[in-house]
């Protein structure tokens, strides 16, 4: 019974010592000629329980030290993940700064030098007109980059979204709406279909996806705008989203700095294609899918991708 509810080192231990020490009196005894057998017993009978106790006390402590020595290991990890983690968001808050800066300094010049035109009461009748419209697109441009700044505000990690099916149309109805005047503008023509693979996401962000692909078709695409939409089943029930625009083809350095970390956002050097589509990538790897671009000489194709709900070729009607 003793031995079951002793740990097996601890009790090699225990009777090492034992014998050690049986053996030591009894030779001493031995050669002082003294040899009686209740002085050997008498050892064995006082070592064996301090034996026990002092391994007992050690065997405790140790395992007292290396459950102290895992805790420390575990925490020392999430401390290194913290710091890598706050080192990312130090540069990525750093880039963003520089990018947001510069975004919102060019609309912002342009607006502040058309009032002051607008001041002037001898300008004439076409020029007024003029620096109207460059106050209208200004200002459309700050719009712009301050609705991107509020909607990354939702995107921090660990905020949980409710991720459910949704209809493509009505999401797409919505980012075209809120493009209105940029359509009007620019005489775009957008031909896409009338009915849609149900997939899951998250409504909100996905719209904001469509008003940035669509935004930049209209303004980089071709003259007039000529877009085309569509979706394209691939394997594992993932659907390809895409945008087809007619615009001049971007070079592969081009394509490569489309769709950057946020971290690297100030290095970006295509017009328009900065905050926006980092938002973007941001967003479809939130909803576990992947964006891209392809590019050729009759334009260029934009794509995201997100997860089939439901039955393989179920789909929600215009």
């Amino acid at each position: 019974m003793f031995a079951k509810l002793v740990n097996t080192p601890l009790k090699i231990a225990i009777i090492a010592e034992i014998v050690s020490l049986s053996l030591t009196v009894a030779v001493i005894f031995i050669i002082d000629g003294r040899v009686d057998i209740t002085r050997l017993i008498i050892p064995f009978v006082i070592s064996g329980p301090l034996a026990y106790v002092t391994n007992s006390i050690v065997f405790k402590y140790q395992q007292k030290i290396e459950e102290k020595n895992t805790q420390l290991e575990l925490l020392t990890q999430d401390l290194k993940k913290a710091n890598q983690k706050l080192q990312k968001s130090n540069a990525e808050l750093d880039s963003f700064a520089h990018t947001v800066a510069h975004d919102l300094k060019t609309p912002l010049t342009a607006l502040s030098g058309a009032f002051a035109m607008l001041q002037n009461k001898d300008i004439s009748e076409e020029h007024r007109e003029r620096f109207t419209q460059m106050v209208s697109r200004s200002a459309g441009k700050m719009e712009g980059i301050i609705t991107d700044l509020l909607l990354l505000s939702t995107l921090r990690e660990g905020d949980a979204v409710q991720i459910e099916p949704f209809d493509m149309s009505l999401i797409l109805s919505g980012a075209k709406e809120r493009l209105g005047m940029l359509l009007e503008q620019h005489d775009a023509e957008i031909v896409h279909p009338d009915s849609w693979p149900v997939v899951e996401g998250y409504a909100p962000w996905i719209e904001a996806v469509w008003t940035n692909y669509l935004s930049n078709a209209i303004k980089y695409g071709g003259d007039p705008p000529k877009i085309k939409l569509g979706a394209t089943p691939l394997k594992d029930n993932i659907v390809k989203f895409w945008i087809q625009d007619n615009g001049a083809e971007l070079t592969t350095e081009q394509q490569t700095q489309l769709f950057i970390p946020f971290e690297r956002l100030s290095q970006t050097k295509i017009e328009g294609h900065g905050l926006g589509l980092s938002i973007v990538q941001r967003i479809i790897h939130r909803l576990n899918g992947e964006v891209g671009v392809e590019s050729n000489a009759n334009g260029n194709t934009f794509y995201f991708t997100l997860p089939q709900q439901g039955e393989e070729n179920s789909r929600l009607s215009a």
